[in-house]
């Protein structure tokens, strides 16, 4: 369903309850989200609605390097595709697999003890119940359907003065982006207009890039790139694209720069378990990773090695998931976190000291807090009495199932847990030793017996 049948559905509902003024608000509202939102321009009676952004940007010595993918729903032939930016750019396609890498290379990695939560009792029946109704685990996510990459024709970039008319209040672009759009058979909206102006009147640039869609489709989703734009700018920043009166398109971003980097105006706040799949919120970044890139080898290596994209010695990589809010943001400029303080550490780092002591901790929880110990131990203590009773003590299994089970459980942990998750084991393994190494008396202990003899005065 395309805008003009949407608004017409909205309008012939509301006459139909005499709520004129409800229909027209809503297509106010819708109509400068789809059309007006955006950095599309199309031929009239089509349009290009993006629904997702993922974007890298590498800032080095004055130079960015701004990698990214654009999806959206287009039913247009062929469409330009508007971006500002602070110097003239320079284009070209990156490698089409290029974000599917950095995302697979970027995963948060849980701590290691978040393993044990996951199984907290071990081999123990609550282990089964805890899984079964305490334990929601995520349920996978369905893969989008595959995108049609669409082509790029050519582009131009523009920089000059704009003119708003007395008459009508017109934003007339500068001639030579006027000319070019009119070739291409799109039109602006007066919104978008404005937008491009507030760049061109203070001195940057636009560029203007035609797309070509060979099969348009409002239903099948479509992609722009991955293009690679480099420009001079003397700090990291991201022109967003335009915000809409509901909120703006939901953005993946790769902010590599030699010292951590924020948002320089919006809140940056750290996900509360960023290796699960994490929400967006509104006008906030959350972020997912942030790492230096030497941390990530493999990583770094493709994008210096393989992309030929100058990262600092000292690259840090921070991850954020963004979606513009309601207000007017033109642009996102981000500065070293130590100029906007933010928590971009987790409190429980992996493989951190605390992460290594929780995990030995958790590995006794299967001796303490499970019913089979519990139980064992019971049976343990009672075989042990009955032996003791006897008149020739014997040792048997029975004797020895508590014992057993501390070795139990530790193979348990080996097997199940990896990396330096496998610690738990090294608590329950000691203390199954110390059982056979020391074990309990087969007779119980005599009484001592005293015999006291009173001392015979000689005098």
């Amino acid at each position: 369903m395309n805008l003009g049948s949407t608004v017409s559905k909205v309008l012939e509902t509301a006459r139909g309850r005499r709520c004129w003024w409800i229909g027209g608000l809503l297509a106010l509202i819708l109509v400068p989200n789809q059309v007006q939102a955006n950095n599309f321009a199309t031929p009239p009676a089509k349009q290009a609605v993006a629904d997702g952004h993922q974007v890298l940007i590498n800032h080095h010595l004055g130079e960015q390097t701004q990698v990214e993918t654009i999806r959206l729903k287009n039913t247009a032939s062929q469409l330009v595709y508007l971006r500002a930016f602070p110097s003239e750019p320079q284009v070209t396609q990156a490698d089409a697999d290029f974000f599917e890498v950095v995302a697979n290379q970027s995963q948060a990695r849980a701590p290691f003890s978040e393993q044990l939560r996951d199984r907290p009792f071990g081999p123990s029946l609550l282990t089964v119940l805890h899984r079964q109704y305490f334990l929601h685990e995520e349920e996978p996510e369905e893969e989008p359907p595959a995108a049609r990459t669409l082509q790029l024709n050519d582009w131009n970039s523009f920089q000059g003065a704009t003119k708003t008319s007395t008459v009508d209040g017109q934003t007339y672009l500068p001639q030579g982006l006027e000319n070019w759009l009119y070739r291409q058979g799109t039109q602006l909206s007066a919104r978008q207009r404005r937008e491009l102006a507030r760049y061109l009147d203070k001195g940057w640039w636009i560029l203007a890039l035609n797309i070509y869609d060979k099969a348009p489709s409002e239903q099948m989703p479509a992609q722009i790139g991955p293009l690679r734009f480099s420009f001079k700018s003397r700090q990291a920043v991201y022109p967003l694209p335009y915000p809409s009166l509901m909120g703006g398109v939901p953005h993946e971003m790769y902010v590599v720069a030699g010292n951590p980097l924020v948002s320089q105006r919006l809140d940056t706040v750290l996900a509360a378990e960023p290796w699960r799949k994490t929400k967006y919120k509104m006008g906030v970044f959350k972020v997912t990773l942030s790492e230096q890139l030497s941390q990530r080898e493999s990583l770094a290596f493709y994008l210096k090695e393989t992309q030929s994209i100058a990262i600092p010695a000292t690259a840090h990589l921070n991850k954020f998931l963004f979606q513009p809010g309601k207000e007017n943001l033109a642009e996102v400029a981000f500065v070293p976190v130590n100029k906007r303080p933010t928590t971009l550490k987790a409190d429980l780092p992996r493989g951190s000291t605390a992460d290594i002591i929780y995990c030995l901790l958790l590995g006794l929880t299967p001796l303490i807090c499970t019913p089979e110990s519990w139980l064992l131990m019971w049976l343990t203590g009672q075989a042990r009495s009955r032996s003791r009773s006897r008149s020739k003590p014997t040792t048997s299994l029975t004797t020895k199932l508590w014992t057993i089970f501390p070795i139990i459980v530790a193979t348990y942990w080996f097997l199940t847990l990896e990396g330096l998750a496998r610690t738990a084991a090294i608590l329950p393994i000691v203390v199954g030793m110390i059982q056979l190494s020391f074990p309990y008396s087969l007779r119980d202990p005599a009484p001592v017996r005293a015999k006291i003899h009173k001392k015979k005065d000689d005098s």
